[in-house]
């Protein structure tokens, strides 16, 4: 949390956790699941996956990812937009070209 210089006091008052819950998990007295993930995740600001990762290789991550975007995002101003082939018609194959008999 000091990455992202927040306080597991704020952490508390802003999620409405109680001290022993907080300690619980803090301490790993009590397992985290999904949910919990995704709370803490929405209250920094981050991805879920991102609070698995050591937090410099989640900010490397996501600054690789917001450059590949600004990258894709140039490359398709320069790029003339292509223009679609024409859809050729469907041929009748010969199982369904056939006479019953």
């Amino acid at each position: 949390m000091a990455f992202f210089d927040k306080k597991q006091a704020s952490l508390n008052n802003d999620l409405g956790w109680s001290k022993a819950r907080m300690n619980a998990i803090w301490h790993g007295k009590q397992r985290f699941n999904r949910d919990l993930l995704f709370e803490v995740a929405d209250w920094l600001g981050i991805e879920a996956y991102e609070l698995l990762m050591h937090p410099k290789a989640a900010m490397q991550l996501r600054q690789l990812r917001e450059a590949a975007v600004a990258i894709a995002a140039d490359q398709a101003k320069e790029t003339p937009p292509e223009t679609k082939p024409q859809a050729k018609p469907k041929s009748k194959s010969p199982a369904t070209s056939r006479a019953t008999i």
